[in-house]
């Protein structure tokens, strides 16, 4: 566990991404655990209520913002979280629930990302 107790879901297809953002997330005293999609997230939020969720951009297209913004009814902050290449897109994230829209580089979360 880390220092501060606080728990992160992340949605992200890609684990060797979503290992790049729980190493950064270590980093700032939070534990993490990682949810490979819209359902898999979903079912976790069932049994987890974590302090944030941090979403992958990528699942905006398919109303997953939405579905886990429904799901967390609010219990935790949803944050959506971007390279910068589609920046346009975070705002509808953000009108379909999101709390953040997070814009950040590649680099800051090192390598496989």
């Amino acid at each position: 566990m880390s220092g501060t107790g606080k728990i992160a879901l992340i949605v992200e297809p890609d684990e060797e991404t979503a290992l790049a953002m729980a190493r950064q997330l270590a980093k700032l005293g939070l534990d993490s655990l990682s949810a490979s999609g819209v359902e898999n997230a979903v079912e976790t939020l069932d049994w987890l209520q974590p302090d944030i969720v941090l979403i992958s951009q990528g699942f905006d297209r398919e109303d997953g913002v939405r579905r886990i913004s429904r799901t967390s009814d609010g219990r935790a902050p949803l944050g959506v979280v971007s390279d910068g290449a589609e920046s346009v897109a975070l705002g509808a994230a953000i009108w379909a629930g999101a709390s953040e829209g997070l814009q950040i580089g590649r680099a800051s979360c090192g390598e496989g990302w």
